[in-house]
Protein backbone atom coordinates (compact mmCIF):
# COMPACT_ATOMS: atom_id res chain seq x y z
CA UNK A 1 0.00 0.00 0.00
CA UNK A 2 2.99 2.49 0.46
CA UNK A 3 3.06 2.37 -3.75
CA UNK A 4 0.51 1.79 -6.36
CA UNK A 5 0.82 0.56 -9.68
CA UNK A 6 -1.37 0.92 -13.31
CA UNK A 7 -2.47 -2.68 -12.78
CA UNK A 8 -4.06 -2.67 -9.00
CA UNK A 9 -5.97 0.45 -10.26
CA UNK A 10 -7.72 -1.81 -12.94
CA UNK A 11 -10.31 -2.68 -10.92
CA UNK A 12 -11.42 1.05 -10.45
CA UNK A 13 -12.82 1.40 -13.98
CA UNK A 14 -16.57 0.98 -13.36
CA UNK A 15 -16.19 4.14 -10.91
CA UNK A 16 -14.73 5.94 -13.67
CA UNK A 17 -16.63 5.40 -16.56
CA UNK A 18 -18.81 8.27 -17.46
CA UNK A 19 -17.26 10.72 -15.16
CA UNK A 20 -16.14 13.86 -16.98
CA UNK A 21 -14.77 17.54 -15.08
CA UNK A 22 -18.80 18.14 -14.62
CA UNK A 23 -20.59 18.04 -11.52
CA UNK A 24 -22.70 15.23 -11.67
CA UNK A 25 -25.59 13.47 -8.80
CA UNK A 26 -24.25 10.80 -6.88
CA UNK A 27 -25.26 8.42 -4.48
CA UNK A 28 -23.07 6.16 -2.73
CA UNK A 29 -23.70 2.55 -2.20
CA UNK A 30 -26.15 2.29 0.99
CA UNK A 31 -24.43 1.32 4.85
CA UNK A 32 -25.55 1.26 7.74
CA UNK A 33 -25.66 5.12 9.37
CA UNK A 34 -24.98 3.86 13.14
CA UNK A 35 -23.09 0.86 13.15
CA UNK A 36 -23.95 -1.29 16.03
CA UNK A 37 -20.78 -3.05 18.13
CA UNK A 38 -22.42 -6.06 18.76
CA UNK A 39 -24.09 -6.70 16.31
CA UNK A 40 -20.69 -6.88 13.79
CA UNK A 41 -18.70 -8.97 17.05
CA UNK A 42 -20.70 -11.14 18.95
CA UNK A 43 -20.98 -14.08 15.83
CA UNK A 44 -17.20 -14.51 16.24
CA UNK A 45 -17.23 -16.99 18.73
CA UNK A 46 -19.26 -19.25 17.14
CA UNK A 47 -16.34 -19.42 14.25
CA UNK A 48 -13.51 -20.77 17.14
CA UNK A 49 -12.22 -20.57 20.42
CA UNK A 50 -8.97 -19.91 18.82
CA UNK A 51 -7.14 -18.92 15.55
CA UNK A 52 -4.33 -20.10 13.64
CA UNK A 53 -2.88 -16.80 12.81
CA UNK A 54 -0.79 -14.17 14.45
CA UNK A 55 -2.13 -10.66 13.53
CA UNK A 56 -1.03 -7.41 13.78
CA UNK A 57 -0.06 -3.92 12.12
CA UNK A 58 3.30 -2.46 10.46
CA UNK A 59 5.15 0.25 11.99
CA UNK A 60 3.93 3.38 10.71
CA UNK A 61 3.43 6.66 12.87
CA UNK A 62 1.13 8.57 11.42
CA UNK A 63 3.19 11.59 12.19
CA UNK A 64 6.56 12.77 12.09
CA UNK A 65 6.83 13.57 16.31
CA UNK A 66 8.02 12.07 19.22
CA UNK A 67 4.44 11.38 20.48
CA UNK A 68 3.26 10.05 17.35
CA UNK A 69 6.24 7.27 17.53
CA UNK A 70 5.69 6.32 21.19
CA UNK A 71 2.17 6.38 20.50
CA UNK A 72 2.64 4.30 17.00
CA UNK A 73 4.21 1.79 19.57
CA UNK A 74 1.41 1.63 21.91
CA UNK A 75 -0.75 0.91 19.90
CA UNK A 76 1.21 -2.02 18.24
CA UNK A 77 1.91 -3.55 21.43
CA UNK A 78 -1.75 -3.50 23.06
CA UNK A 79 -3.18 -4.59 19.76
CA UNK A 80 -0.79 -7.48 18.32
CA UNK A 81 0.98 -10.28 18.73
CA UNK A 82 3.20 -9.33 15.38
CA UNK A 83 4.83 -6.53 14.35
CA UNK A 84 5.55 -5.59 10.53
CA UNK A 85 9.08 -3.76 9.84
CA UNK A 86 9.23 -2.18 6.11
CA UNK A 87 12.00 -1.10 4.65
CA UNK A 88 10.81 -0.73 1.13
CA UNK A 89 12.28 0.94 -2.14
CA UNK A 90 15.42 2.21 -0.70
CA UNK A 91 18.52 0.36 0.54
CA UNK A 92 21.58 2.47 1.74
CA UNK A 93 23.88 0.47 -1.48
CA UNK A 94 27.27 1.92 -0.59
CA UNK A 95 27.27 1.58 2.52
CA UNK A 96 26.03 -1.98 2.75
CA UNK A 97 28.55 -2.73 -0.11
CA UNK A 98 31.46 -1.59 2.09
CA UNK A 99 30.00 -2.43 5.46
CA UNK A 100 30.42 0.97 7.00
CA UNK A 101 27.96 2.74 9.53
CA UNK A 102 24.73 3.91 7.54
CA UNK A 103 23.64 7.73 7.90
CA UNK A 104 22.94 9.31 10.94
CA UNK A 105 19.19 9.45 10.08
CA UNK A 106 19.19 5.90 9.14
CA UNK A 107 20.49 4.50 12.05
CA UNK A 108 18.15 7.23 14.33
CA UNK A 109 15.23 5.39 11.80
CA UNK A 110 16.45 1.79 12.52
CA UNK A 111 16.69 2.23 16.80
CA UNK A 112 13.27 3.95 16.34
CA UNK A 113 11.72 0.95 14.99
CA UNK A 114 13.48 -1.49 16.95
CA UNK A 115 12.28 0.42 20.06
CA UNK A 116 8.86 -0.24 18.48
CA UNK A 117 9.03 -4.26 18.78
CA UNK A 118 7.70 -5.34 22.43
CA UNK A 119 8.58 -8.79 23.84
CA UNK A 120 5.64 -10.80 23.12
CA UNK A 121 6.13 -9.83 19.16
CA UNK A 122 6.60 -12.17 16.48
CA UNK A 123 8.93 -9.72 14.00
CA UNK A 124 8.68 -9.64 10.25
CA UNK A 125 11.05 -7.58 8.73
CA UNK A 126 10.95 -6.41 4.70
CA UNK A 127 12.99 -5.01 2.24
CA UNK A 128 13.51 -5.25 -1.10
CA UNK A 129 15.82 -5.20 -4.16
CA UNK A 130 13.13 -3.64 -6.01
CA UNK A 131 12.55 -0.25 -5.81
CA UNK A 132 9.09 1.50 -5.47
CA UNK A 133 7.72 1.32 -9.89
CA UNK A 134 8.31 -2.45 -8.76
CA UNK A 135 10.43 -3.15 -12.01
CA UNK A 136 13.65 -0.89 -10.89
CA UNK A 137 16.42 -1.35 -8.50
CA UNK A 138 15.73 -0.10 -4.95
CA UNK A 139 16.76 3.50 -4.62
CA UNK A 140 19.58 5.08 -2.18
CA UNK A 141 18.80 5.37 1.53
CA UNK A 142 21.25 8.07 2.41
CA UNK A 143 20.39 11.38 4.41
CA UNK A 144 17.10 11.06 3.08
CA UNK A 145 15.20 8.46 0.44
CA UNK A 146 17.74 9.85 -2.63
CA UNK A 147 18.67 8.60 -6.12
CA UNK A 148 20.95 5.93 -6.75
CA UNK A 149 24.48 7.36 -6.47
CA UNK A 150 26.14 8.24 -10.17
CA UNK A 151 28.23 4.67 -9.71
CA UNK A 152 25.13 2.44 -8.71
CA UNK A 153 22.81 3.81 -11.71
CA UNK A 154 23.78 1.08 -14.38
CA UNK A 155 23.74 -1.51 -12.45
CA UNK A 156 21.30 -4.21 -12.58
CA UNK A 157 19.71 -6.70 -10.31
CA UNK A 158 22.10 -8.80 -10.72
CA UNK A 159 25.53 -7.08 -11.16
CA UNK A 160 27.70 -8.90 -8.58
CA UNK A 161 28.12 -6.05 -6.92
CA UNK A 162 24.68 -5.59 -6.27
CA UNK A 163 24.19 -9.13 -5.17
CA UNK A 164 26.46 -8.70 -2.74
CA UNK A 165 25.62 -5.46 -0.96
CA UNK A 166 22.15 -6.61 -1.02
CA UNK A 167 23.25 -10.00 1.34
CA UNK A 168 25.36 -7.58 3.52
CA UNK A 169 22.24 -5.31 4.14
CA UNK A 170 19.84 -8.62 4.96
CA UNK A 171 22.16 -10.01 6.99
CA UNK A 172 22.58 -6.78 9.04
CA UNK A 173 18.69 -6.61 9.35
CA UNK A 174 18.54 -10.12 10.52
CA UNK A 175 21.11 -9.02 12.66
CA UNK A 176 19.65 -6.62 14.54
CA UNK A 177 15.87 -6.95 13.74
CA UNK A 178 16.35 -10.80 14.45
CA UNK A 179 12.79 -11.55 13.07
CA UNK A 180 10.78 -14.80 12.97
CA UNK A 181 10.05 -14.02 8.85
CA UNK A 182 12.05 -12.66 6.62
CA UNK A 183 10.63 -10.82 3.08
CA UNK A 184 13.87 -9.86 0.85
CA UNK A 185 11.48 -9.25 -2.28
CA UNK A 186 8.73 -6.92 -1.64
CA UNK A 187 5.02 -7.36 -4.60
CA UNK A 188 7.62 -8.56 -6.73
CA UNK A 189 4.64 -9.12 -9.87
CA UNK A 190 3.20 -5.91 -8.66
CA UNK A 191 4.62 -4.70 -12.63
CA UNK A 192 6.13 -8.00 -13.97
CA UNK A 193 3.89 -10.73 -15.34
CA UNK A 194 6.13 -11.77 -18.05
CA UNK A 195 8.81 -14.02 -17.50
CA UNK A 196 10.30 -13.10 -20.96
CA UNK A 197 10.83 -9.31 -19.60
CA UNK A 198 14.79 -9.03 -20.00
CA UNK A 199 14.23 -7.09 -16.53
CA UNK A 200 12.35 -9.47 -15.08
CA UNK A 201 14.89 -11.88 -16.36
CA UNK A 202 17.82 -10.29 -14.28
CA UNK A 203 16.04 -10.45 -11.47
CA UNK A 204 15.45 -13.65 -11.45
CA UNK A 205 19.01 -14.38 -11.75
CA UNK A 206 19.31 -12.30 -9.00
CA UNK A 207 16.96 -14.26 -6.58
CA UNK A 208 18.28 -17.22 -7.61
CA UNK A 209 21.40 -16.30 -5.54
CA UNK A 210 19.95 -14.39 -2.95
CA UNK A 211 17.39 -16.80 -1.57
CA UNK A 212 20.08 -20.07 -1.22
CA UNK A 213 22.44 -17.96 0.46
CA UNK A 214 20.29 -16.36 3.31
CA UNK A 215 19.12 -19.97 3.73
CA UNK A 216 22.72 -21.29 3.94
CA UNK A 217 22.67 -18.26 6.51
CA UNK A 218 19.65 -18.66 8.31
CA UNK A 219 18.51 -22.07 7.90
CA UNK A 220 15.66 -22.16 10.50
CA UNK A 221 14.52 -18.79 9.70
CA UNK A 222 11.24 -18.06 6.43
CA UNK A 223 12.73 -16.63 3.70
CA UNK A 224 9.92 -14.78 1.79
CA UNK A 225 8.84 -13.40 -1.73
CA UNK A 226 5.42 -11.48 -1.13
CA UNK A 227 3.48 -11.85 -4.42
CA UNK A 228 0.08 -9.72 -5.47
CA UNK A 229 -3.14 -10.91 -4.65
CA UNK A 230 -5.80 -9.41 -7.11
CA UNK A 231 -8.63 -10.44 -9.02
CA UNK A 232 -8.43 -13.05 -11.27
CA UNK A 233 -7.90 -11.56 -14.64
CA UNK A 234 -4.51 -10.06 -13.12
CA UNK A 235 -3.36 -13.22 -11.66
CA UNK A 236 -4.18 -14.93 -14.43
CA UNK A 237 -1.32 -12.86 -16.77
CA UNK A 238 1.38 -13.46 -13.39
CA UNK A 239 0.83 -17.30 -13.19
CA UNK A 240 3.90 -18.16 -15.07
CA UNK A 241 5.95 -15.31 -12.91
CA UNK A 242 4.87 -16.72 -9.75
CA UNK A 243 5.19 -19.98 -10.35
CA UNK A 244 8.91 -19.63 -12.09
CA UNK A 245 9.69 -17.59 -8.44
CA UNK A 246 7.95 -20.43 -6.14
CA UNK A 247 11.27 -22.58 -5.44
CA UNK A 248 12.16 -19.46 -3.92
CA UNK A 249 10.30 -18.13 -0.95
CA UNK A 250 9.99 -20.52 1.82
CA UNK A 251 5.79 -19.08 2.56
CA UNK A 252 3.17 -17.61 -0.15
CA UNK A 253 3.13 -14.42 1.46
CA UNK A 254 1.09 -11.59 -0.45
CA UNK A 255 0.40 -8.33 -0.36
CA UNK A 256 -3.65 -7.48 -1.01
CA UNK A 257 -6.02 -4.78 -1.44
CA UNK A 258 -9.41 -6.02 -2.50
CA UNK A 259 -10.82 -2.31 -2.42
CA UNK A 260 -8.42 -1.72 -5.37
CA UNK A 261 -10.21 -4.07 -7.43
CA UNK A 262 -13.96 -4.37 -6.21
CA UNK A 263 -14.63 -1.11 -4.82
CA UNK A 264 -15.54 -0.09 -0.70
CA UNK A 265 -18.39 -2.98 -0.74
CA UNK A 266 -16.58 -5.59 0.43
CA UNK A 267 -19.85 -7.57 -0.07
CA UNK A 268 -18.38 -7.24 -3.59
CA UNK A 269 -14.99 -8.92 -2.91
CA UNK A 270 -15.24 -12.51 -4.39
CA UNK A 271 -15.81 -15.13 -1.57
CA UNK A 272 -13.18 -17.37 -2.45
CA UNK A 273 -10.53 -14.11 -2.87
CA UNK A 274 -8.10 -16.06 -0.44
CA UNK A 275 -9.00 -19.25 -0.35
CA UNK A 276 -7.29 -19.26 -4.13
CA UNK A 277 -4.18 -19.21 -2.59
CA UNK A 278 -4.55 -22.96 -1.89
CA UNK A 279 -4.60 -23.95 -5.67
CA UNK A 280 -1.89 -21.20 -6.68
CA UNK A 281 0.86 -22.51 -4.03
CA UNK A 282 -0.43 -25.76 -2.19
CA UNK A 283 2.78 -26.77 -0.63
CA UNK A 284 3.60 -23.25 0.82
CA UNK A 285 2.43 -21.93 4.19
CA UNK A 286 0.18 -18.80 3.59
CA UNK A 287 0.75 -15.32 5.16
CA UNK A 288 -1.18 -11.59 4.32
CA UNK A 289 2.18 -9.30 5.04
CA UNK A 290 -0.26 -6.62 3.85
CA UNK A 291 -3.82 -5.81 3.48
CA UNK A 292 -6.39 -2.84 4.47
CA UNK A 293 -9.31 -1.03 4.02
CA UNK A 294 -11.12 2.09 3.38
CA UNK A 295 -12.88 3.59 6.09
CA UNK A 296 -13.88 6.42 4.15
CA UNK A 297 -14.39 7.88 0.31
CA UNK A 298 -10.94 8.17 -1.42
CA UNK A 299 -11.40 11.78 -2.80
CA UNK A 300 -9.24 12.23 -6.10
CA UNK A 301 -8.53 16.21 -7.41
CA UNK A 302 -9.62 14.43 -11.10
CA UNK A 303 -10.45 11.04 -11.25
CA UNK A 304 -14.26 10.08 -10.06
CA UNK A 305 -17.93 11.07 -9.26
CA UNK A 306 -18.00 15.12 -8.77
CA UNK A 307 -20.80 15.50 -5.62
CA UNK A 308 -22.10 18.80 -5.41
CA UNK A 309 -21.14 20.39 -2.29
CA UNK A 310 -17.76 18.40 -1.50
CA UNK A 311 -13.98 19.25 -2.41
CA UNK A 312 -12.93 16.44 -4.85
CA UNK A 313 -14.49 13.63 -6.41
CA UNK A 314 -14.73 10.18 -4.76
CA UNK A 315 -12.76 7.69 -6.80
CA UNK A 316 -13.60 5.01 -3.71
CA UNK A 317 -16.28 4.80 -1.76
CA UNK A 318 -15.46 4.18 1.92
CA UNK A 319 -17.43 3.40 4.84
CA UNK A 320 -16.27 2.91 8.66
CA UNK A 321 -19.08 -0.21 8.86
CA UNK A 322 -17.48 -1.70 5.44
CA UNK A 323 -14.20 -1.65 6.63
CA UNK A 324 -15.63 -3.49 10.20
CA UNK A 325 -17.24 -5.99 7.41
CA UNK A 326 -13.76 -6.14 5.54
CA UNK A 327 -11.99 -7.25 8.64
CA UNK A 328 -14.05 -9.76 10.13
CA UNK A 329 -14.10 -11.34 6.53
CA UNK A 330 -9.99 -11.23 6.14
CA UNK A 331 -9.97 -13.18 9.59
CA UNK A 332 -12.73 -15.55 8.91
CA UNK A 333 -10.84 -16.63 5.50
CA UNK A 334 -7.30 -16.72 7.26
CA UNK A 335 -8.68 -18.75 9.47
CA UNK A 336 -9.83 -21.13 6.61
CA UNK A 337 -6.34 -21.36 5.30
CA UNK A 338 -4.81 -21.44 8.45
CA UNK A 339 -3.10 -18.35 8.02
CA UNK A 340 0.80 -17.74 9.20
CA UNK A 341 0.10 -14.20 10.36
CA UNK A 342 -1.96 -10.95 9.05
CA UNK A 343 -0.49 -7.54 9.28
CA UNK A 344 -2.99 -3.87 8.72
CA UNK A 345 -1.53 -1.82 6.76
CA UNK A 346 -2.07 1.06 9.03
CA UNK A 347 -3.11 1.39 12.53
CA UNK A 348 -3.94 4.82 12.48
CA UNK A 349 -4.93 7.45 9.45
CA UNK A 350 -2.06 9.36 8.08
CA UNK A 351 -3.80 12.51 7.55
CA UNK A 352 -1.13 14.34 10.08
CA UNK A 353 1.53 12.22 7.56
CA UNK A 354 0.51 13.58 4.88
CA UNK A 355 -0.27 16.92 5.20
CA UNK A 356 3.52 17.19 6.62
CA UNK A 357 4.23 15.82 2.75
CA UNK A 358 2.18 18.41 1.01
CA UNK A 359 4.41 20.74 -1.03
CA UNK A 360 8.04 18.95 -0.03
CA UNK A 361 8.27 17.07 -3.43
CA UNK A 362 9.08 14.05 -1.76
CA UNK A 363 7.21 10.49 -2.45
CA UNK A 364 4.01 10.45 -1.24
CA UNK A 365 3.27 13.90 -1.60
CA UNK A 366 -0.35 14.35 -1.99
CA UNK A 367 -0.04 17.33 -4.63
CA UNK A 368 2.24 15.49 -6.60
CA UNK A 369 0.86 11.71 -5.67
CA UNK A 370 -2.67 12.15 -5.16
CA UNK A 371 -3.00 8.01 -5.34
CA UNK A 372 -0.46 8.30 -2.32
CA UNK A 373 -3.03 8.97 0.12
CA UNK A 374 -5.01 5.73 -0.70
CA UNK A 375 -3.71 4.72 2.56
CA UNK A 376 -4.41 7.79 4.35
CA UNK A 377 -7.82 6.04 5.77
CA UNK A 378 -7.48 2.75 6.37
CA UNK A 379 -6.53 3.14 9.47
CA UNK A 380 -8.39 1.41 12.73
CA UNK A 381 -8.04 4.59 14.60
CA UNK A 382 -8.85 7.87 12.94
CA UNK A 383 -6.90 11.01 12.91
CA UNK A 384 -8.48 12.12 15.59
CA UNK A 385 -7.73 9.14 17.69
CA UNK A 386 -11.39 7.71 18.04
CA UNK A 387 -10.97 4.31 17.35
CA UNK A 388 -13.29 2.76 14.93
CA UNK A 389 -16.15 0.17 14.49
CA UNK A 390 -13.00 -2.62 12.83
CA UNK A 391 -10.82 -2.14 15.72
CA UNK A 392 -13.63 -3.32 17.82
CA UNK A 393 -13.58 -6.94 15.64
CA UNK A 394 -10.22 -6.69 15.55
CA UNK A 395 -10.06 -7.36 19.35
CA UNK A 396 -12.42 -9.83 19.20
CA UNK A 397 -9.93 -12.21 17.36
CA UNK A 398 -7.12 -10.84 19.24
CA UNK A 399 -8.58 -11.92 22.45
CA UNK A 400 -8.64 -15.50 21.13
CA UNK A 401 -5.86 -18.21 21.94
CA UNK A 402 -3.37 -18.34 18.93
CA UNK A 403 -3.50 -22.58 18.24
CA UNK A 404 -2.25 -23.78 14.28
CA UNK A 405 -4.95 -26.23 13.50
Amino acid sequence: MRRFTLAALIGLVWLLAGCDETEQSFQLPDAPSSPDTAKMTDHIHTLSDRRSFYMGFAYQPYDWNQNAFDETARILGENGDIVGIFFDGFVPWPEAAAKTKYHPNQEEEIARRLAAIQPHHKVLVSTSILGGDRVSLSQYLGENDLPLPSDWQDRSFDHPEVIAAYLNWCRDLIKRFKPDYFVYVMEVDAAFDDVDDPRFKKLYRAIQQVYPVLKQDYPSLPIIIEFMLMNDEEMGKRADVVEALMPYTDFYGVSTYPFLHAGGDPDDIERDWFSRASSIAPNKPFAIIETNHLAEDFLHPTLGVKIPGREGRVLIPGEEFWQAEYVDFLFSEAQKMDAEFVIQWTSRDLDQLAEKLRGTGLPYDPDIEPMGNLAKDCGLIDENGRERLALAVWRRWLALPREPF
